[in-house]
């Protein structure tokens, strides 16, 4: 059994027992929106068949930046990029504000 509070059981188990601490709760949610930012902007490169370094010309940027924005880790995204990147990739940033139940709920 480890030292770790955090690690006890199996994956599931941990998860849902640390999902119940209000600090834990908060963190992973925002790391899955972070992963699933990443994960979009990745995979719609990908569908239009864009390298990275065609996306970061379009967006007047260079193709390390575009490699850090599609990491997991990446925390730094402002809105104005983000617009580069939908218009770009011909899509359209959606910005929208939900009831933190309804979300909370969803997680």
């Amino acid at each position: 059994m480890s030292d770790n509070p955090y690690i006890s059981g199996g994956f599931e188990e941990d998860l849902a027992r640390n999902l119940k601490e209000p600090e834990f709760k908060k963190a992973y949610q925002e790391e899955l929106r972070q992963l699933d930012l990443a994960s979009k902007i990745h995979n719609l490169r990908k569908e239009k068949k864009m390298t990275q370094a065609e996306l970061a010309r379009c967006i007047h940027s260079t193709q390390s930046v575009v490699s850090r924005i599609e990491q997991a880790d990446y925390h730094q995204f402002k809105v104005e990029t983000l617009e580069k990147i939908a218009a770009a990739l011909d899509m359209a940033l959606v910005i929208d504000f939900k009831p933190r139940k309804k979300v909370a709920a969803t997680a």
